[in-house]
């Protein structure tokens, strides 16, 4: 990490607990970072996919063809599980935060 990226980091932290502190903007960006996290997720689990299903096609054997073939059922059980527990902790943080007292 470079000394522009801490200070971009510091920036931006600062500016984010600036905003957080009235309640409707925090819950607003909460919901960025469940869109940003959900979009990343799902960008990074193509890749994946992809990148597994070339796999099997380019096996050199039945070991490999297995392997590529498990890699991707691992691939299609873990994304959406992620995804799905995600979305649910930040559900569960907006929920937490609306219902202080």
């Amino acid at each position: 990490m470079r000394l522009w990226h801490l200070s971009v980091a510091v920036l931006v932290l600062g500016m984010v607990m600036t905003i957080a502190r009235y309640p409707a903007i925090c819950y607003g960006l909460t919901l960025w970072t469940m869109i940003l996290g959900v979009a990343a997720i799902a960008i990074a689990s193509g890749v994946a996919l992809v990148r597994t299903i070339v796999s099997v096609v380019t096996a050199h054997g039945q070991p490999d063809a297995i392997r590529a073939v498990l890699a991707t059922i691992l691939v299609l059980l873990v994304a959406p599980t992620v995804m799905i527990v995600w979305v649910y902790t930040c559900g569960w943080l907006i929920w937490v935060s609306i219902n202080l007292p």
